[in-house]
């Protein structure tokens, strides 16, 4: 066979398409591709893994660049969501007891941006009106009736101390490393060789009456503790107290079933002026 019989005519040395198969005259007239040409076996894929109901299921797409993987996932998913019940708004707020976890709201569709904006609305609030509150008299005045109310009962606590240890011969008294209670001689402590020179059954006595007195000691400390926890739980109710006070009309419009908050400036039953502007 010679090289003749391989030959080709110029103008079979390219594929011309003839215009005459079409029925449309320009691709305008076609419509869009949802789907990715040649792709069959993928495209399987994808409607079985989408047809997966259980939870724990992903699908991993890949491929080169330009055939189209996002356009094609993107329209079967919006081809499949016209058949589909709407899906809730998911929203993490933070969590107050523990903050590496946040707490998860499913919300009706279109709530999750209206509660992003009023939550915008109150935080912004918050900053104006808690500054405000906390110098206000009312607070200051609050405060200081509960400190003064842990310093009375501290003083009652160590006076009783203080009488019953100045009955016995001891005084309390204050040290680098804390509270004591000391024996007394003519209003002064006791020097070394003077409680060397006491006989055994003395300084018996002395050391168990400071033994016992070092014990009561003790349990006022822990009172005193046990009323600093106190003290510090009231004066948190003040704060919360005060910030509902000044703010819970505010947070009433955020509430499930809540009527609309009013127009600014509007005046709101029971509490102040102005609300939250709804998304």
């Amino acid at each position: 066979m010679t090289s003749r019989n391989h030959r080709l005519e110029p103008e079979k040395l390219r594929w011309t398409c003839d215009p005459a198969l079409f029925a449309f005259e320009t691709t305008e007239e076609l419509p869009d591709l949802d789907y990715a040409i040649g792709q069959k076996r993928a495209l399987r894929s994808i409607e079985f893994g989408l047809g997966m109901e259980e939870t724990g299921f992903n699908l991993f797409i890949s491929g080169e660049t330009g055939t189209s993987r996002t356009s094609t996932i993107r329209n079967i998913l919006k081809k499949r969501a016209k058949d589909e019940p709407q899906p809730s708004d998911w929203v993490y707020v933070n969590n107050f007891k523990d903050s590496d976890s946040a707490v998860s709201l499913a919300l009706p569709a279109g709530k999750g941006s209206e509660l992003a904006a009023d939550m915008k609305v109150l935080v912004d609030a918050f900053r104006v009106d808690i500054p405000k509150a906390l110098e206000s008299p009312e607070y200051e005045a609050r405060r200081a009736e509960i400190l003064d109310e842990f310093q009375k009962n501290n003083n009652e606590l160590f006076q009783t101390l203080e009488k019953e240890s100045a009955k016995h011969g001891f005084a309390l008294q204050r040290t680098v490393s804390g509270l004591v209670i000391v024996p007394q001689k003519e209003g002064r402590n006791y020097t070394q060789e003077e409680y060397e020179g006491l006989t055994e059954k003395k300084r018996q006595k002395l050391d168990q009456t400071g033994k016992k007195l070092t014990e009561k000691l003790n349990e006022v400390l822990r009172r005193v503790r046990d009323n600093e926890k106190l003290t510090k739980d009231a004066l948190g109710q003040a704060d919360r107290d005060l910030g509902m006070s000044c703010l819970g009309h505010r947070l009433g419009p955020l509430r499930p079933g809540a009527p609309p908050a009013p127009a600014p400036g509007a005046a709101t039953p029971g509490g102040p002026s102005g609300g939250v502007a709804r998304g």
